[in-house]
């Protein structure tokens, strides 16, 4: 049955993870500078700049995620796959997120591609930063909407930089964003059966107004990153309200052990 779960419910690991970014196998576990963000680590950054560096230099700190935060990865799975039969003849982009080049290939051909109405999990790169969009719809006059997919029933603040970054790369690829938006459940309806109305299930937010106010903290953000992307040792961030807000880290239980340490030796 999907229902959504509004934010307060939003599992102890940012969704924006998901199942990959939490395996120790990851290639962001292994000890190598990295050159380059993402959506999920441009997330990362904005709560805190110390999670971005430990997610990206000492992936071996994540704790395993419990059996609700994995269901909550894949009831977003679901719904994100849901939210495509939304947009007839759209064509996904299958390639995995390991293999960038050929995913921003392909989604160039199907830009190209007039018949294709729209286009999942579209792959894009600009300035050093690589996002895979859930859905981009072809609107006229060679235009497109952005739409993020949510397993939520609102919108809140902290979406709003998930889309910002993704508006971002994708301009910068030349591509015309008309509009947008956050597609997230509705708070009215229940799908409790294969047969659900889409129209009614699904609610399409525009975010654009929300968009301009961010874009101005945009570049301040990404320059923060990428300086604490460059240093060889985490910042020293003390553990504070962002260890639980918007979601919980990963690291909670690394960083507020530390302080609990240092509290005792006193």
């Amino acid at each position: 049955m999907l229902t959504g779960f509004c934010d307060e419910h939003i599992p102890a690991h940012s969704p924006n993870l998901g199942r990959r970014s939490l395996r120790k196998d990851n290639p962001v576990h292994r000890r190598e500078k990295i050159t380059h963000l993402s959506k999920s680590r441009f997330i990362t950054g904005m709560q805190c700049l110390k999670r971005l560096y430990l997610l990206c230099y000492e992936g071996q700190l994540v704790a395993e995620p419990d059996e609700e935060t994995l269901a909550a990865f894949d009831y977003g799975t679901r719904v994100g796959e849901l939210a495509r039969k939304a947009f007839l003849g759209g064509v996904l982009v299958e390639e995995k997120y390991w293999d960038h080049e050929r995913a921003v290939a392909h989604t160039l051909d199907l830009i190209a591609d007039e018949g294709v109405p729209a286009i999942f999990e579209g792959a894009f790169a600009h300035e050093g930063i690589v996002v895979r969009v859930d859905i981009l719809e072809r609107m006229p006059h060679s235009r497109w909407r952005l739409i993020e997919v949510k397993s939520t029933r609102c919108v809140n603040d902290a979406h709003i930089p998930d889309v910002a970054i993704q508006k971002y790369v994708v301009e910068g690829c030349g591509v015309d964003i008309a509009q947008s938006c956050l597609m997230h459940l509705s708070r009215e309806y229940t799908c409790g059966s294969a047969d659900c109305d889409l129209d009614q299930l699904f609610h399409v937010e525009d975010v654009t107004a929300q968009l301009r106010k961010f874009g101005k903290l945009l570049s301040e953000r990404l320059a923060e990153q990428r300086e604490t992307l460059a240093r060889i040792s985490a910042p020293n961030v003390a553990p504070g309200p962002q260890c639980t807000a918007p979601y919980k880290c990963e690291f909670y239980d690394y960083c507020n052990g530390a302080l609990q340490t240092t509290q005792e030796g006193k």
